[in-house]
């Protein structure tokens, strides 16, 4: 009966010091990732102090690049504006008229 004490009493030593090692490691990991999303944000925010729309527009002018914008557009707005440039015809239903 003493035995069986004693080895759960092992047992359960292993189990709470291996928690508290995972824990450990856990913790020296989030603070590896929030050192990285710091060193990350350090070199965002260089960049962005570096960057000169107006010397960009120039090296692009220079380059003689044609580029399309990338901002995306709601739905309805960029369905609008190709009804307006004529690019397809209205299949939506219509409201009657009265």
């Amino acid at each position: 009966m003493v035995l069986l004490a004693v080895v759960t009493a092992a047992g359960l030593l292993a189990l709470r010091q291996r928690r508290i090692k995972i824990s450990h490691d856990l913790a020296v990991l989030y603070d590896q990732i929030h050192e990285a999303r710091y060193a990350l944000w350090d070199i965002q925010t260089s960049i962005a102090e570096h960057m000169n729309p107006q010397s960009i527009q120039a090296s692009i002018v220079r380059a003689q690049l044609e580029l399309e914008p990338i901002v995306s557009m709601p739905r309805h707005d960029a369905a609008a504006m190709m009804l307006a440039a004529g690019k397809y015809q209205r299949v939506w239903p219509r409201t009657a008229s009265p």
